[in-house]
């Protein structure tokens, strides 16, 4: 677990080790500058965070520990907004009406669609829509 595998580390970069049952708030600012100073996006820093949170929470209602550190105001998920590509039903279909029988590589990439590696998709694209691509749109939830 990626979360087990951090918190590791934080208690090795402070020397204190970690106890679920003590964290504190200066704990959680201290492992919030340890992750985005590894270059994590903010958005993954977040989400561990809440994991850490919903870890401490849950730990407490079973009794394991008697510490509410982690309801303190400022113990929360952070986000950024990103910009999501994607494309349109359209074109969606334009690549899956395509016949790939003579190129078995992009074949097989197809099968794994939506997935598909950013050299693959480059190619997706060059033979989909030529060599001008798609705009990039940006997904309003």
């Amino acid at each position: 677990m990626k979360l087990v595998r951090l918190l590791t580390d934080f208690g090795k970069a402070t020397r204190r080790g970690v106890d679920y049952a003590d964290f504190t708030i200066d704990q959680y600012h201290a492992l919030k500058i340890l992750l985005t100073t590894r270059d994590y996006s903010l958005n993954y820093v977040g989400a561990l965070l809440k994991d850490l949170k919903l870890l401490l929470k849950q730990s407490h209602s079973e009794g394991l520990h008697n510490s509410t550190g982690y309801q303190h105001k400022e113990f929360r998920k952070f986000s950024e907004e990103v910009d999501n590509v994607y494309l349109t039903d359209t074109e969606l279909q334009q690549v899956n009406d395509l016949d790939l029988t003579k190129q078995p590589r992009l074949d097989r990439v197809r099968a794994g669609w939506p997935v598909p590696s950013v050299s693959d998709w480059s190619l997706y694209r060059i033979a989909v829509f030529g060599f001008l691509g798609t705009t990039a749109r940006k997904h309003h939830a």
